[in-house]
C-alpha cells in the first residue's frame, strides 16, 4: 500500500473508533463510551452524529470552559456512571440537553456557571450516588428543574449561590446520605425546599446566608447525625423551622447570629450528643425554646453579652462533658441548672460573667463538694468571684 493509501486508512480507522460505542455485556441494546472530556460547544453539538447509539457514559463527563453556550448535544443520554461536571462555563444559561438523565452514579457539580438562571434540564433525574455540588452560580435564582430528584447519597452543598432566595426545586429530596452545606448564599431568605428530609447523616451547616430570616422549610427534620453548626447568618432572628427536631449525634453550636434573641423553633430537642455551644450572639436575651432538653455532652456559653437568664434549661439532667459560663456579662445567676447531676460533669469552668452574683445552684454546690475534675471560678460578681465565695454561700443554704 502506498503512502497515501496508509494515511487514508489511518484517518479512516480514528474516525470509527472515534464514533464507536461498546455494548453492555449485561443489556446488548445499550451502548455507552468510558468517559468523555468536552473541550468546545462544537464537540456537543458533534456528539449525537459522532456516537448516535450512546445512551450511557461510564466514567466521568467534564464540561468546562468560555466556549460553551448550550448542552442540547447531549439529549440522547440518559445515564452516567461516574460524574457529571459543569463548572465555569458563563455563557451556559440553561441545562436544557441534559433531560434525559435519569442517574448519576457519581457526583453532580454544577459550579461558577455566571449565567444559569436555574437547573431546568435535569427534569428526570431521580438519583446522586454521590456528592452534589452547587455553588458559585452568580445568575441562579432557585432550583427549579431538579424535582423529580428523590435521593443524594453522598453530601449536598448549596454555597455561594449569591441571588438564590430559596431551595424550591428540592420538595422531593427525602434522603441525603452525607452532610448538607448551606453557605454563603446572601439572598436566601429560608430554606423552603427541604421539606421531605427527615433525617441526615452527615453534619447541617448553616453559615454566613446573610438574609436568612428563619429555618423554615426543616419542619421535617427529625434527626441530625453528625453537627448542627448555625454561624454567621446576620437576620436570623429565630430558628423556626427546626420544629421537630429530636436529637443530633455531634455538635450543636449557634454562633454569631447578630439577630438571634431566643431559641423558638427547638421545643422537641431532648439530647445533643457532644457540645452544645452558644456563642457570641449579642441580642440573645434567654434559651426560651431549650425547655425539653435533658442531654448534653459539653455546655459552653460564651459571650452573650445580653443573655439573662438560664432558666430555659430547668429540665436538663446531664452534662457529660464540661460545663464553661464565661463572659456572659448580663447574666446574674446560674438558676436553670440546678437539676444537672453533677456527678456527670467533668469540668467547671465560671469566668468573666461580670453581673454573676447567684452560682450556688445545687449541681455547682454537688460539685464543689465533690469534684470530678477541674473547676474554676473567678472574675465574676461579688458572691461569685471565687471557688471560696461559692462554697460559702453553698453552706448557708
Amino acid at each position: 500500500m502506498n503512502l497515501r493509501g496508509s494515511s487514508a486508512l489511518i484517518i479512516f480507522l480514528g474516525i470509527f473508533l472515534l464514533s464507536s460505542c461498546l455494548k453492555d455485556k449485561n443489556s446488548p441494546h445499550i451502548y455507552f463510551l468510558k468517559e468523555i472530556t468536552f473541550e468546545s460547544q462544537d464537540d456537543i453539538d458533534a456528539f449525537h452524529t459522532n456516537y448516535p447509539e450512546c445512551q450511557t457514559i461510564q466514567g466521568n463527563v467534564t464540561i468546562t470552559g468560555n466556549d460553551f453556550n448550550n448542552l442540547h448535544g447531549l439529549s440522547g443520554l440518559t445515564k452516567i456512571i461516574g460524574d457529571l461536571i459543569i463548572e465555569d462555563c458563563p455563557a451556559i444559561e440553561t441545562l436544557e440537553g441534559l433531560n434525559n438523565i435519569t442517574s448519576i452514579e457519581g457526583k453532580l457539580s454544577i459550579a461558577r456557571n455566571d449565567a444559569l438562571t436555574s437547573l431546568a434540564g435535569l427534569d428526570n433525574l431521580k438519583t446522586i450516588s454521590k456528592n452534589l455540588n452547587i455553588s458559585g452560580n452568580s445568575s441562579l435564582l432557585n432550583l427549579a428543574g431538579i424535582e423529580h430528584l428523590d435521593a443524594v447519597g453522598g453530601s449536598l452543598e448549596i454555597s455561594a449561590n449569591i441571588i438564590l432566595t430559596n431551595a424550591a426545586g428540592l420538595e422531593n429530596v427525602e434522603s441525603i446520605g452525607g452532610n448538607l452545606s448551606i453557605s454563603g448564599n446572601y439572598a436566601l431568605t429560608n430554606l423552603a425546599g427541604f421539606d421531605n428530609v427527615k433525617s441526615l447523616s452527615g453534619n447541617l451547616s448553616i453559615i454566613n446566608n446573610t438574609d436568612l430570616i428563619n429555618l423554615s422549610g426543616l419542619h421535617g427534620l427529625t434527626h441530625v447525625g453528625g453537627s448542627l453548626l448555625i454561624r454567621y447568618n446576620n437576620s436570623l432572628s429565630e430558628l423556626t423551622g427546626l420544629d421537630n427536631l429530636t436529637s443530633i449525634d455531634s455538635t450543636f453550636e449557634i454562633t454569631s447570629n447578630p439577630s438571634l434573641t431566643s431559641f423558638p423553633g427547638l421545643l422537641h430537642l431532648f439530647a445533643v450528643g457532644k457540645n452544645l455551644k452558644i456563642t457570641e450572639n449579642i441580642k440573645l436575651t434567654t434559651l426560651a425554646g431549650l425547655e425539653n432538653l435533658k442531654y448534653t455532652g459539653g455546655l459552653y456559653i460564651w459571650n452573650n453579652d445580653k443573655l439573662t437568664s438560664l432558666e430555659a434549661l430547668s429540665n436538663l439532667i446531664s452534662i457529660s462533658e464540661t460545663l464553661d459560663i464565661w463572659s456572659n456579662n448580663s447574666l446574674p445567676s446560674l438558676t436553670g441548672l440546678e437539676n444537672v447531676d453533677a456527678a456527670s460533669i467533668n469540668d467547671i469552668y465560671i469566668l468573666g460573667n461580670s453581673a454573676l452574683v447567684t452560682c450556688e445552684v445545687k449541681c455547682i454546690c454537688d460539685f464543689l463538694a465533690s469534684p470530678n475534675g477541674n473547676i474554676s471560678i473567678a472574675y465574676n460578681a461579688g458572691g461569685c468571684n471565687s471557688k471560696e465565695d461559692v462554697s460559702e454561700k453553698c453552706g448557708k443554704k
